[in-house]
């Protein structure tokens, strides 16, 4: 879970920088997005704390949490080469001059990649933590004993694809309006659903 804390902190920092950048990258969702990174700033960091306290998180092997398959997504060298990857394109913004939906997009997919990572770390620590309560051993607990299945897990495959594509890879692909519209009112509506539980 350390891998995941370091991330988190990071990665939010990124995106505050981006969203304040003034640029539009976060285009129709940036109120959206604006109230995700102000709750992982504070609120979420209060709850790490509690989680902390009750779990022990920082000895939490998220690796061991996730199925097989998708332990690409979680693994201490993912997080930390996503939050490299941020890093670097806060340097490059520059040259995607004419190519502004391909920024959007490439952020984007980043961005719904942390929230989700994010509410799937809450989900798992607070049932963690009422098991435990209840008097289980939660030490081997995973996310399918807490009813997140391979079915709903499934989604990230598309990122696993999407995450794969360089900064240069997306410099050099074409966004046609079409995609990019579709892409906008997704996000909006993923990041809907998936907040619903912060208000």
């Amino acid at each position: 879970m350390k891998a995941y804390i370091v991330y988190k902190d990071k990665s939010e920092k990124s995106f505050r920088r981006l969203i304040n950048a003034g640029s539009g990258i976060f285009d129709s969702y940036r109120t959206l997005a604006t109230k995700f990174i102000r709750y992982s700033g504070s609120e979420l960091d209060a709850r790490l704390a509690e989680y902390d306290k009750d779990l022990e998180i920082s000895s939490i092997k998220l690796e061991k949490v996730f199925p097989v398959k998708f332990r690409w997504l979680i693994s201490d060298v993912s997080l930390r080469t996503s939050r490299n990857y941020l890093k670097t394109l806060e340097g490059r913004i520059t040259e995607f001059q004419g190519k502004e939906d391909n920024l959007k997009i490439m952020v984007g997919i980043l961005f719904i990649k942390f929230v989700l990572i994010t509410k799937l770390v809450e989900t798992y620590c607070t049932a963690a933590i009422s098991l435990k309560k209840e008097g289980n051993d939660v030490s081997n607990l995973n996310l399918e004993d807490i009813g997140i299945d391979n079915q709903l897990l499934k989604y990230f495959k598309d990122f696993e694809d999407l995450s794969s594509k360089s900064i240069d890879d997306w410099l050099n692909i074409t966004v046609d309006q079409v995609t990019a519209k579709h892409f906008y009112s997704s996000m909006k509506r993923m990041l809907k659903i998936l907040m619903s539980t912060n208000d």
